[in-house]
């Protein structure tokens, strides 16, 4: 740095040259040459932004000057893009004076200097004056306020709670900002270490969970009532977070009166949280809603809520009346969590439902799964009695509860992508695959779920067109070795030597399979999963 020459430097700011212009301020930057300070700023009011190298040469070199005092006093500048300029060279200096920039009449410069004080390393000095835009914002676009609306987090006063709710209630605001303040007062207690707007991590930080609490108590009720579904959830879930028990009535008639299920999902999950005394009552109200998602939601809560397991049998129990198979599912296992003599005797209806062959065969492997994991001796006998009614040496009576019931979505996962299974390592299907098994890509155009299920289980128990080998041994003592084909009621057709051959049945006297390449998938997939795989091949049908 060779600072003798700056003064020279000075008047090649005006050069003709953009180039010459550029290198002349980065130069007198890098010199932290002061004297050079108002011929860049009339460099930068002259460029008035169109050339962007200049732009951000100039801003640059204010930084490099270290004149914090001197750059925030542009603040009066007359051109914007000195203001701008000067912005973004203060939040390089992490200097509070960009503060003064939020006072600007221009739209864009005061959300730059938004920008400055809340990005990167937060100007920590800055923020209460950031968070004050909120007490009379002039200015409503997203980068901005959401900036503000941190900046209230982070300074953590009373004021600033009073703030976030007031607009929180301003239907005046875009939806998505009132969402926003909600959002932050849920979190106001402790807030996530990163940044809510830009992701940077700030560190811990603890905010009196009780101003955000008399913040919101006054407005709720009437953001209770707004058509948004979305604010007014939001609502809910900053009244459970910060406990505001006195909004108990308002939820309470969302439960039963909102036209949205995703409203009344949320309202009974907030009565839940503030320890709504009547929660069983809720609960049942949900329990009969029209919407099957609102009483799943219902359900689930029930092993939560620490009800007495009398009270929360007596709430399951009705769904197997008149439930979706969901519903029969999640209280089938809900049931198995009570733990209780109560929810036992419901199972155990179930069960002789199953063992009498009245139960839906979608739900039988859900039931035995949860009666095997209870420790209730009536249900391990009735699971017993279940078991000896299968003829063991039939594959598909001894899985018979895989049948039906599966998750197609999951199923075709496990096909494609199963390390134990590995069925894409053999199989096709849509041209996926490989060719040493059957093309599955048709398969339930042909086959049952019976067979899909026995070829899983025993797949050398009856032999697959194209691949199993038989070995025949004749009437006459000879033998016959080829590729299974076909078998009609009379006859075998096998591929021997390539050449097609007809065998009369009457003619054999002992057959023999060889060994399938495929492992017995009852010893490689749970019957969950094989139930899942079923149904997944029984979707496999042309288009």
């Amino acid at each position: 740095r060779y600072t003798p020459a700056a003064e020279a430097m000075i008047p090649l700011l005006r050069d003709e040259s953009p180039r010459v212009r550029y290198f002349a301020m980065e130069a007198l930057g890098r010199m932290s040459w002061k004297p050079a300070f108002d011929a860049i700023v009339s460099l930068l009011a002259e460029n008035d932004d169109e050339d962007v190298y200049l732009r951000h040469g100039g801003m640059i070199a204010l930084e490099r000057l270290g004149e914090a005092a001197a750059v925030a006093g542009l603040a009066n500048h007359p051109t914007k893009a000195v203001r701008i300029a000067a912005v973004a060279a203060l939040m390089r200096m992490e200097s509070p004076e960009a503060a003064r920039f939020l006072d600007d009449e221009d739209e864009f410069v005061v959300t730059s200097a938004a920008r400055a004080i809340n990005d990167d390393r937060m100007i920590k000095d800055a923020v209460p004056a950031l968070a004050a835009l909120l007490d009379d914002p002039r200015f409503m676009n997203e980068p901005l306020i959401r900036r503000v609306i941190n900046a209230n987090l982070y300074e953590g006063t009373e004021q600033s709670a009073l703030r976030l709710a007031r607009l929180s209630a301003r239907a005046d605001v875009p939806s998505l900002l009132r969402i926003e303040a909600l959002k932050t007062l849920e979190v106001w207690p402790e807030p996530s270490v990163l940044d809510r707007v830009t992701g940077d991590p700030r560190g811990p930080i603890q905010n009196n969970a009780e101003d955000a609490r008399q913040a919101v108590e006054p407005l709720i009720a009437h953001i209770l009532t707004e058509p948004h579904d979305e604010l007014v959830i939001s609502a809910l879930r900053t009244v459970s977070s910060l406990n505001v028990e006195t909004a108990t009535p308002d939820v309470l008639a969302l439960l039963t009166g909102a036209n949205s299920p995703e409203v009344r999902m949320a309202s009974l999950n907030t009565l839940a949280d503030l320890g709504y005394q009547a929660i069983e009552a809720a609960v049942f109200e949900a329990l009969n809603d029209d919407m099957a998602e609102v009483r799943m939601n219902a359900l689930r809560m029930i092993p939560i809520l620490g009800l007495p397991h009398e009270t929360a049998t007596a709430l399951i129990s009705p769904l197997f009346d008149n439930g979706t198979i969901t519903e029969l599912r999640t209280a089938i296992n809900t049931l198995a969590d009570i733990d209780h003599p109560s929810a036992a005797s419901q199972l155990s209806v179930q069960l002789d439902r199953l063992i009498s062959d009245e139960l839906n065969p979608e739900i039988q492997l859900d039931l035995v799964l949860a009666a095997e994991r209870t420790n209730f001796p009536e249900l391990k006998d009735k699971l017993e009695t279940y078991e000896a009614g299968k003829a063991r040496d039939d594959s598909v009576s001894v899985y018979r509860e895989t049948l039906y019931g599966g998750n197609a979505n999951r199923g075709r996962d496990l096909f494609f992508r199963d390390v134990g299974a590995q069925c894409i390592n053999c199989h096709m299907v849509g041209g996926e695959g490989a060719d040493i098994g059957p093309d599955l890509s048709k398969v339930a155009e042909r086959l049952s779920r019976e067979q899909f299920l026995r070829a899983m289980v025993s797949p050398t128990e009856h032999p697959v067109s194209g691949y199993t080998i038989l070995t025949l041994t004749m009437e006459d003592g000879g033998q016959v070795r080829g590729v299974f084909q076909l078998e009609t009621g009379n006859s075998l057709f096998l591929n021997v030597d390539n050449e097609p051959v007809e065998i009369r049945k009457a003619q054999i006297m002992e057959r023999r399979h060889s060994p399938s390449a495929m492992p017995p998938m009852g010893e490689v997939l749970s019957r969950t999963q094989i139930r899942d795989i079923i149904e997944y091949l029984s979707t496999l049908r042309a288009e």
